[in-house]
């Protein structure tokens, strides 16, 4: 059984949490990220998983790291972070 290395909602509720700081509208980030806004409040609440390239639109249009928005990923060893998009 693999380990679940994150959490969709910890991760949904940091990007809501980066892009209200932002005070930026779901719209915006969405427009920014190349993704529906439909997708984006998907992600927010918890209900998909962020694909790495969408993570990465994400985090440039936030001016964050990828590994920001996904909380407890900067502290996994380079293998588990493989495994994690592998």
């Amino acid at each position: 059984m693999m380990m679940q290395l994150y959490d969709r909602r910890e991760t949904g509720g940091r990007i809501r949490e980066l892009r209200a700081s932002m005070r930026m509208t779901q719209s915006e980030l969405a427009f920014y990220s190349g993704i529906t806004q439909s997708a984006l409040s998907n992600y927010e609440n918890g209900r998909r998983d962020v694909p790495l390239p969408v993570l990465v639109a994400m985090a440039g249009a936030l001016k964050v790291r990828p590994t920001e928005l996904v909380p407890g990923l900067q502290e996994l060893p380079p293998p588990e972070f493989a495994a994690f998009y592998g």
